[in-house]
């Protein structure tokens, strides 16, 4: 069995304690915005939305769209 490597939080330097982790456990950094957003665990307004790639906004406007659609009831 081979190990993960581990991800270390970009804030503070912690090792990442599960796999499926989306925040640091002990600063609470977003490892991934646009996983955790796809994920429902962090809004499209969360100030970690700013680190996501150029090319992954034409996902997450889609996903905005199909949420706002489900909210309204279309």
């Amino acid at each position: 069995m081979q190990n993960e490597p581990t991800e270390l939080c970009a804030g503070c330097g912690t090792p990442k304690k599960r796999v499926d982790a989306f925040f640091c456990e002990k600063c609470q950094r977003v490892y991934s915005p646009f996983d955790a957003y796809m994920a429902k665990e962090i809004p499209i307004t969360h100030f970690a939305m700013e680190r996501i790639k150029d090319e992954d906004w034409p996902k997450v406007r889609k996903e905005e769209e199909r949420r706002k659609a489900l909210r309204a009831g279309i």
